[in-house]
Parts: structure tokens; C-alpha cells; sequence
């Protein structure tokens, strides 16, 4: 069964499923990531999480993961705990803080926001939030 070929409904599901998939890559983008593991975030069987990956994102799962740490390898990222009224703060950490005295300036290149959690299913009503700034040698 392709995406295209599903339900509306079977489809919503499954692209939930992606989605908590893919919030769970960009948390552990550091740690070590494998198939049977992922396959379990979204409850799939390993072979069927593969295929499913591949038709809803366009890609295999290894190459979004590869192409993922490369983008946050040429940027800085920041992560930070915040209220939403104190959104500005990573931003002014790592703008005004580190990168006066880091021997980088910023690149052309978009900065990128990631937000890792929902603040309303938070119990502190806080985002758990990653910025990453382009960077490149002065």
C-alpha cells in the first residue's frame, strides 16, 4: 500500500506517526539512531517503517539522518528550556554572548529554529527549543 493509495484517514495517522519519528531524530540527532529503534517510535515493523519513510519524506532514512547532522554541522546550535515570553533569550546568548569572542561570523545562510516539544502538553508551559546560527570562520 503506497500513501497515495490509503485512506485520508490511515494517511493522517501514518503522517502523525512520521512526524513523531522525525521529532525524535531531531532530539537524539547527536546519539546513535538505527532502524528497529525508529520503527518502534512510530510503531511500525522495521521493513514497513523503511518503506513508509521513504514515500512520505522522499527520502531513506539514512539519508535524512546524514543530511540532517550535515546541516546542524555548519551551524551552532543552542538549546534552551524557555517560557515563550522569554523567546529572544537563545538567540541573544548566542548572537551577543558567543559569537562576539568565538572567531566566527554569521553566514548567509537561513538560521534555523526547532521546536522539540508542544509548550501547552508542557507541565512548565516552557518550549524546549534549538537554534542553530550559519557560522563561518572570520
Amino acid at each position: 500500500m503506497s500513501f497515495t493509495s490509503a485512506s485520508e484517514a490511515t494517511r493522517e495517522k501514518y503522517a502523525a506517526r512520521m512526524n513523531r519519528v522525525v521529532d525524535h531524530i531531531h532530539k537524539h540527532i547527536e546519539d546513535p539512531l538505527d532502524l528497529e529503534q525508529l520503527a518502534a517510535v512510530a510503531n511500525f515493523s522495521p521493513f514497513h517503517f523503511h518503506r513508509l519513510f521513504r514515500a512520505s519524506l522522499g527520502e531513506t532514512l539514512q539519508d535524512f539522518v546524514h543530511r540532517r547532522r550535515l546541516e546542524r554541522a555548519a551551524h551552532v546550535p543552542l538549546r534552551a528550556r524557555v517560557l515563550p515570553s522569554e523567546y529572544a533569550a537563545p538567540w541573544d546568548a548566542l548572537v551577543g554572548d558567543w559569537l562576539p569572542g568565538s572567531g566566527y561570523q554569521p553566514d548567509h545562510r537561513p538560521a534555523m529554529e526547532f521546536y522539540l516539544n508542544d509548550p501547552a502538553t508542557d507541565a512548565e508551559g516552557k518550549f524546549d527549543l534549538e537554534v542553530c546560527l550559519p557560522v563561518r570562520p572570520l
